[in-house]
């Protein structure tokens, strides 16, 4: 088994089991545990956008021991809201971090160029942190929504290729210079396109309530801004 592998045992199943074991002693009134929309794994076009109670097919450790956290949470018998998580984007998730818009917003910045890898057309879903942080409190703190599963995004899918372009306009603007978007060879990885629907977020908390697009557009503008 891979180190992979086992550090996404450890992180997902391990690390929940140890919480829910101590939640239960202690009586706990709720447990929310915050899951991925990697649960859903490689989905049919028709398929998209992923409802809540789509068919899981986790295609990598990730999704997988998620997908058996997940499950842990359900049969532990506490009152438990599971919030499948999108691509979350915001401040201190840069550096080492897999966060795309801070990651294309910081090479834009540095070398004026934000890279796309293959052609770009996989869709993702990106919410904001501070959006994502309201809905989480919102389904924690209300004991009317309890054992509730939801999805947390924008519910807007949008290509990489997309993306790039807006934030490559957006820092251009910023920094008063070109920045352009390149596409180079992919490496091997997992690509697919994902989206999700949140007509069950809304529902039960109101979320989410700002653009996707216009929440990309104020986190680069104030990212290279700061350090420009």
């Amino acid at each position: 088994m891979c180190a992979g592998s086992l550090a996404a045992i450890r992180a997902n199943v391990i690390v929940t089991r140890n919480l829910l074991e101590v939640s239960t002693a202690a009586h706990a009134g709720r447990f929310v545990f915050v899951s991925s929309y990697w649960v859903y794994g490689r989905q049919s076009p028709h398929e998209l956008p992923c409802s809540e109670d789509a068919e899981l097919r986790p295609i990598e450790p990730y999704g997988a021991t998620k997908a058996l956290a997940e499950m842990l949470v359900r049969a532990s018998g506490l009152p438990c809201s599971i919030v499948r998580l999108t691509n979350v984007f915001g401040a201190g998730q840069g550096g080492d971090s897999r966060e795309i818009v801070s990651a294309m917003a910081e090479s834009a910045r540095d070398s004026s160029v934000v890279c796309v890898a293959g052609d770009g057309h996989e869709t993702l879903d990106l919410v904001g942190l501070d959006e994502a942080c309201a809905a989480i409190a919102q389904l924690a703190t209300n004991s009317a929504r309890l054992s509730a599963t939801v999805n947390l995004g924008s519910g807007q899918a949008m290509s990489v290729s997309e993306v790039a372009t807006l934030v490559a306009e957006t820092a251009a603007h910023e920094l008063a210079r070109p920045v352009n978007v390149e596409h180079r060879a992919a490496s091997p990885g997992i690509r697919f396109s994902k989206a999700v629907s949140v007509d069950r977020l809304r529902s039960l908390v109101g979320y989410p309530r700002q653009d996707a697009r216009a929440a990309i557009r104020q986190f680069v503008a104030r990212l290279v801004a700061r350090t420009g």
